[in-house]
């Protein structure tokens, strides 16, 4: 399925159904293991090239999907999650979380700072923001219990472990009143995982969007490119691939605003 030869799954047809993931995943097992007691620096270039490649990534996806559905191990709402995932990189899960939750949550992450338990970080390139908001706060879910509920959501888990098809873990969360404002980058060194590709964000809005909010900015014609590396990004800049030219045309699928 793509763009031009099939309309977009309407986002909103993805129901609670969604959490209830009939398959069960491990935790990936590197094809070829590693000591890492040698490796000094965990980089891309210091490990080997190995799989497994995530499910959904792979030549064949579509046919896994397909029987995963006729099997019932999974459901229509989860092949059509699989499905975008495998053709756009990215899923959406409007209302996932109850905006009570989300009230809540923000209500006692704004008590922390206002109490000094959590203290926001200044952002480069904000040293001299005058505007009222705090920074950003690295992995407030260690200080901020409804923080961490949201963290530990097993129904998220679940979703991702599917479409990444291994047992995934929530280890980190950075949270903030304001984006950074940071223009298209590559996010590797943060993302890299052996083997490649087990690795998924989750970007949850705590307040409704409104047409002059920032954007998020996605670039759907990298799925299925090469990784481009941040160390790559200065050579790779001399000749332009997909994997590495920032868009500001929206070529993603439109979904109900």
């Amino acid at each position: 399925m793509s763009p031009s030869s099939a309309a977009a799954p309407d986002a909103r047809e993805v129901t609670g159904d969604a959490s209830k993931v009939r398959l069960r995943f491990d935790p990936v097992t590197p094809d070829q293991p590693v000591s890492l007691g040698p490796i000094d620096v965990y980089r891309v270039e210091n490990f080997p090239t190995a799989g497994p490649m995530p499910w959904l990534d792979r030549s064949d996806a579509e046919q896994a999907i397909a029987s995963a559905h006729a099997a019932e191990l999974i459901t229509r709402d989860e092949a059509v999650l699989c499905r975008h995932w495998r053709d756009y990189g990215y899923v959406i899960l409007p209302e996932f979380f109850a905006a009570g939750l989300l009230d809540e949550a923000w209500a006692e992450y704004e008590g922390a700072i206002a109490d000094g338990s959590v203290v926001p970080q200044v952002d480069r390139g904000q040293e001299n923001a005058t505007d009222p908001f705090p920074g950003r706060v690295l992995n407030p879910h260690d200080k901020v219990p409804e923080i961490a509920r949201i963290w530990a959501d097993q129904r998220m888990t679940a979703i991702v472990s599917l479409l990444l098809g291994a047992k995934a873990t929530p280890f980190q969360t950075i949270i903030g009143h304001k984006g950074s404002e940071q223009l298209t980058h590559s996010d590797s060194i943060h993302m890299t995982t052996y083997p490649l590709g087990y690795l998924a964000a989750n970007w949850i809005a705590f307040e409704d969007i409104a047409p002059d909010s920032a954007r998020w900015n996605i670039i759907p014609a990298a799925i299925g490119c090469p990784i481009c590396f941040r160390r790559m990004s200065a050579s790779a800049a001399k000749r332009p691939s997909r994997a590495t030219q920032p868009t500001t045309k929206n070529t993603s699928p439109p979904y109900p605003g």
